[in-house]
């Protein structure tokens, strides 16, 4: 029989490994998602995108601009957009870079000053850094084809 302290030592290793696995496990998994992220924020604003994706981002520009000038409510403006996005065939139209980068594109062609479209794209991105950048993104790629 083995004695009591080489026990508790065995099973000390054997719980250390299998913690470290699962912890190695997990770390790979995130940095899985963080390619997912990046290739997501790159491909939303690719000139190369489908024509699919184009028409769903002229709709989201479209319908933001009308709702800029208009001067509607967020909730409804919000609505809108799930409904062009349902007639694309979209379902994560919130997660969607495609969807920020058109409200960028609609903010410019509405000629907002930049203190509303700041306020708006606070709004609509609340504290995702990465959905006020494709806002921002979508602004400039605007404002540089007039």
């Amino acid at each position: 029989m083995m004695p009591r302290l080489a026990v508790v030592g065995i099973l000390a290793v054997a719980v250390a490994g299998c913690s470290l696995f699962w912890s190695s496990s997990k770390s790979s998994e995130g940095s899985k998602g963080s390619s997912k992220s990046s290739s997501k924020i790159l491909s939303s604003s690719s000139p190369n995108d489908d024509e699919g994706s184009k028409a769903y981002r002229d709709d989201v520009r479209d319908t933001t601009t009308a709702y800029v000038r208009s001067g509607g409510e967020l909730a409804a403006f919000q609505r809108s957009l799930g409904t062009v996005a349902a007639g694309h065939g979209i379902t994560d139209w919130e997660d969607r870079g495609a969807t920020y980068f058109g409200i960028g594109s609609g903010l410019a062609r509405a000629e907002v000053n930049d203190a509303r479209r700041a306020a708006l794209a606070s709004q609509l991105a609340g504290n995702d850094a990465w959905k006020a950048a494709q806002i921002e993104n979508g602004y400039a790629a605007a404002r540089a084809e007039r």
